[in-house]
């Protein structure tokens, strides 16, 4: 990790040339497949997924940590459903996120906070935010249904009052055998098609190396053109073309997502990002605003807002949603990347350089 005396404008300048692992492109949703992973158990064991999907078993994969104020009230929920229902078909493992290298010292704490909570569920680490990174995790908490095949039936990030309520119900209900086994619709009422979802799968596949990158467009076209009525997929193919600096594509198909549904929460984030770029700061917050009221546990909706917040000139707005994003999500890299601009922006280079050394220390494991 780069010094903290090294030149603000330096560590920017290097910040800016690390490829993003783009959390909004990387979150899965109902209807796809979860990826395999990897944890350890509070003993060092090692689990790796097959040891929870089985048979026709429901699991649940709560991602928590001990710094998000929302775990608790999450664990507790979900804790008191897996007891009142442990005799039946149900998996849930609870998957600490703590920080990128979980030594000794970050286990006694996540062991210390399970035995004080009474969690009767398996509590597992993820000791170097592998499966964190490849569940595309935006919020901590974050809740997980699936199916035995590993199908992504429910996804709740954050643990909001009403959400939460409807989360419960739903898993009661899979439980009882009152609800059959499909993957939730979105909030517009639209259930992508399964051939379009698969797609998506392949497109995220492809960037997770180097060499299949470029295919993850060929993909992310064939899932809109498999249902042209999926958001998802025009934000996703968005997505990909931002990263290429394609912005006036990126502009079309963002626009049409949000024509598809109006609420889509990382179409609003990402069009606002787009607005950043161009330097329409005023509109960009208009955009961000609406994200975070659509969806106040999108982390990334949180920061840039901040950030368009700061290009305005308001400190207290932007340190405001700066610190919600890192409340929600504190290990992702680009939170920091973006502050560390805004505390530029305000003069406070100090600040500054603190920031830019957590994000290339969270980049860093990210490229590891």
């Amino acid at each position: 990790m780069f010094a903290v005396s090294m030149p603000a404008i330096l560590v920017a300048i290097l910040i800016a040339f690390l490829t993003p692992a783009d959390a909004s492109l990387a979150m899965l949703q109902p209807g796809m497949t979860a990826p395999s992973f990897s944890v350890v158990d509070l003993d060092g064991r090692t689990h790796s997924d097959a040891e929870y999907f089985a048979d026709d078993a429901v699991t649940v994969i709560i991602f928590w940590s001990t710094w998000s104020k929302a775990s608790s009230s999450c664990l507790s929920r979900m804790d008191a459903v897996y007891k009142a229902n442990s005799w039946k078909k149900l998996r849930m493992i609870a998957v600490a996120v703590e920080e990128q290298e979980s030594g000794a010292e970050t286990v006694a704490r996540i062991r210390e906070k399970a035995r004080a909570a009474g969690l009767k569920m398996p509590v597992l680490v993820d000791a170097d935010l592998s499966m964190f990174q490849s569940f595309g995790v935006i919020a901590v908490p974050t809740t997980v249904i699936m199916d035995a095949k590993k199908t992504i039936l429910y996804e709740l990030s954050g643990f909001p009052l009403v959400g939460s309520e409807a989360m419960t119900d739903y898993l009661n209900g899979l439980l009882s055998g009152g609800r059959q086994r499909e993957p939730l619709a979105a909030e517009s009422g639209h259930r992508p098609d399964k051939k379009a979802l698969r797609f998506m799968n392949m497109g995220l596949k492809a960037l997770e190396k180097k060499t299949t990158a470029a295919m993850a467009e060929t993909w992310f076209a064939k899932a809109v053109e498999a249902d042209p009525a999926f958001s998802g997929a025009y934000v996703a193919l968005a997505r990909y073309y931002m990263r290429s600096e394609k912005a006036a594509e990126a502009g079309m198909l963002l626009e049409k997502a949000l024509s598809l549904d109006a609420k889509d929460t990382a179409a609003l984030t990402a069009i606002g990002e787009l607005r950043i770029a161009e330097g329409r700061a005023k509109e960009a917050s208009g955009f961000l605003q609406r994200a975070v009221e659509t969806d106040g546990f999108y982390a990334p909706a949180h920061y840039l807002l901040g950030f368009a917040l700061a290009k305005l000139g308001d400190r207290d707005g932007a340190m405001k949603h700066f610190g919600e994003a890192i409340g929600i999500n504190a290990n992702d890299a680009d939170a920091y990347r973006y502050r560390g601009v805004a505390h530029e922006i305000f003069g406070d280079m100090k600040a500054a350089n603190a920031d830019y050394s957590k994000a290339l220390e969270l980049r860093k494991l990210r490229k590891d």
